[in-house]
């Protein structure tokens, strides 16, 4: 994996897979490309993409990126993406209004917190908060959430999770 190729925002994705060939000394017959990741960096009045890029080879990759001894070329091992969903199936389907933008990453928002709901609330109807805060676990701060109207009838409940940024450090 070749990371942090940063070229001009016009370029196309070749660019990228020829950048980290000429960086390892890799020719095409070598090895199999592709970008794996791509961001944008409008950071000093220029704007750039930033991409990593994936490098299989026919020999023994980790050897070789320690053997190159560059901060920017390591070994990743190939793993297969777990997308993680909910221990447990809802009993209630959450209900989103629209579909525009806001609408549809409420609903992705929904599908990957735990979410609970025994009935939905009324308009200007108050409601109590109660959270349950539980140990910091590597930066991942994780709150159960209850929603309780007037008379102490649990709303709806909510898992979720939290990581705190500071944005002036870019730190977690």
């Amino acid at each position: 994996m070749v990371t942090g190729i940063r070229l001009p925002f016009d370029l196309p994705e070749q660019a990228a897979i020829a950048e980290a060939r000429r960086l390892t000394g890799l020719t095409a017959n070598d090895i199999q490309a592709a970008v794996c990741r791509v961001s944008i960096d409008a950071r000093r009045g220029q704007i750039s993409r930033v991409y990593s890029v994936r490098l299989d080879a026919p020999f023994d990759e980790k050897a070789f990126a320690e053997k190159l001894q560059m901060p920017f070329v390591r070994y990743k091992p190939n793993t297969k993406i777990v997308i993680p969903h909910g221990e447990k199936r809802l009993e209630h389907r959450p209900v989103v209004v629209g579909l525009g933008p806001a609408g549809l990453f409420a609903a992705y928002v929904l599908a990957k917190l735990a979410l609970h709901v025994n009935r939905l609330p009324r308009v200007d109807e108050e409601l109590t908060l109660v959270t349950q805060p539980e140990r910091c676990k590597r930066a991942v701060n994780k709150r159960i959430t209850h929603f309780y109207d007037a008379s102490g009838a649990e709303v709806v409940t909510m898992d979720s999770r939290w990581v705190l940024i500071d944005t002036e450090k870019r730190m977690i």
